[in-house]
C-alpha cells in the first residue's frame, strides 16, 4: 500500500480501532445479552466503542426534538453500558443523533424555525454532554450528519459546540456525512473540535462480487483523498 496511507492512518499514535454500538430500546443496554456483546467486542481487540443513542422529531420540517418513549435508551441504561465498556478496558465515544418518525434522513432536515430547532437540539446535546462528563467518556460527537446550510446556520453549530465545552471537558468531534451538500468538506467549524469525523459510507467496489483486493484498493483511494484534503485545509487536525 502507498507509504502515505500507512503513515497517516494506521501508524499514527492517535489511530482508534473501534466499533459502533447502537441501542434502540429503553433498557437494551441493561440486558445480559448487551453485556455479552461488549464482552465479544473486547475479545476482538476493539479499543474504542462508539455508543449511538437517539432522540426523535416528527418529520423533515419539525422543530421539536424529544426522547423516544421506547427507542431512546434510558440514562440508567446508557450509564451502565459506558461503565461496563470501561471495565472491559475500552474507551467510549458517545455519539448522539436525531432521527425522524417519518424516516426522513437527518441530512435532509429543514426545520420551519432553525432558531427553535437549535434550541431543542442544544438541550438534547447538552443532556448527553453532561452524562459524558460525569461518566468520563473519552470522546464526544456534537452532531451526526446534520444539515449544514448557510454560514449563518454553521455559526449556530459553533454556538452549540461552545455550549458543549462548558459542561464537557474531553475531546470533541463532529460526525460528518461522507459526501454531498453536508459532506465533511462542507463543514466550516472543524477548527472548533479536536478531530475530523467522517461517516465513511464510500463506495469501494464497482461490482457486487468484487474481490477483497479491489475493495481494499477502493478504500485506499478514498483514504488518500481524505488525507490530501486534510493536509490542504486542516493540517493541524
Amino acid at each position: 500500500m502507498p507509504r502515505s496511507y500507512q503513515t497517516t492512518i494506521f501508524a499514527r499514535p492517535a489511530f482508534m480501532k473501534g466499533m459502533t454500538y447502537a441501542g434502540f430500546n429503553k433498557d437494551v443496554f441493561l440486558s445480559d445479552a448487551s453485556n455479552a456483546s461488549i464482552d465479544r467486542l473486547a475479545e476482538t481487540g476493539t479499543e474504542w466503542v462508539a455508543l449511538a443513542v437517539g432522540w426523535w422529531q416528527q418529520g423533515k420540517y419539525a422543530n421539536i426534538i424529544l426522547a423516544h418513549p421506547e427507542k431512546t435508551p434510558s440514562d440508567e441504561s446508557l450509564r451502565h453500558i459506558i461503565r461496563y465498556i470501561h471495565e472491559k478496558g475500552m474507551k467510549v465515544m458517545l455519539k448522539p443523533f436525531v432521527d425522524a418518525y417519518d424516516h426522513t434522513w437527518r441530512g435532509e432536515f429543514q426545520p420551519d424555525s432553525r432558531k427553535k430547532w437549535f434550541q431543542f437540539y442544544e438541550a438534547f446535546i447538552i443532556h448527553y454532554a453532561q452524562i459524558a462528563e460525569e461518566e468520563g467518556v473519552e470522546l464526544f460527537s456534537v452532531g451526526c450528519e446534520n444539515t449544514l446550510g448557510r454560514k449563518r446556520t454553521q455559526k449556530r453549530w459553533v454556538k452549540v459546540i461552545d455550549k458543549v465545552k462548558e459542561v464537557y471537558k474531553g475531546k470533541l468531534t463532529y460526525s460528518a456525512n461522507f459526501n454531498g451538500d453536508i459532506g465533511y468538506d462542507k463543514v466550516l467549524f472543524w477548527d472548533h473540535v479536536d478531530y475530523i469525523g467522517v461517516d465513511a459510507y464510500f463506495s469501494v467496489a464497482e461490482q457486487p462480487k468484487s474481490s477483497v483486493e479491489s475493495m481494499m484498493e477502493g478504500w485506499r483511494k478514498q483514504i488518500d483523498q481524505l488525507v490530501a484534503w486534510r493536509a490542504a485545509y486542516h493540517p493541524d487536525l
